[in-house]
């Protein structure tokens, strides 16, 4: 089931149904949520694909205990590395289209202080398309009825 919203959003009533266009997520938001899964994914979680995902998840739990911040950018850095070649590997095929294939991911920057790690990434798709990763990802097709 699909929520809809007849009349356009937030004046519209709500509905739920299954409509004539087939909803899917493509292109850059795809490819976010496919790199996100797969860097918040445990490695070794998935027993069916056991090296998929990273280490981040163990890293995030224990980032308070014995880790200098050299040592914290090297593991974060190193877990969206690889995220980002699990990500290659999954949707970087010839029967997706380049909207929906990743090209690169960049490191903006990574924040550390005592209470928290901010990261910033720009993810650029195969056609050039491109998206700050913040969560709720901040796009959406909903028709807005001002």
């Amino acid at each position: 089931l699909v929520m809809g919203f007849a009349n356009g959003f937030p004046r519209g009533y709500v509905s739920f149904e299954m409509g004539d266009d087939p909803r899917r997520v493509t292109g850059v938001q795809k490819v976010v949520q496919t790199f996100l899964r797969v860097l918040l994914t445990s490695k070794g979680s998935d027993p069916i694909h056991p090296a998929f995902g990273t280490a981040f998840p163990e890293y995030f739990a224990f980032s308070n205990i014995g880790t200098d911040e050299e040592e914290m950018r090297m593991l974060v850095s190193d877990s969206i590395q690889d995220a980002e070649q699990q990500t290659k590997a999954i949707l970087n095929s010839s029967r997706r289209d380049k909207s929906s294939q990743l090209a690169s991911i960049n490191m903006l920057f990574i924040e550390v202080s005592g209470e928290a790690l901010n990261i910033g990434l720009k993810v650029i798709t195969g056609d050039g398309e491109s998206a700050s990763i913040a969560v709720p990802f901040p796009q959406s097709d909903l028709a807005i009825n001002a």
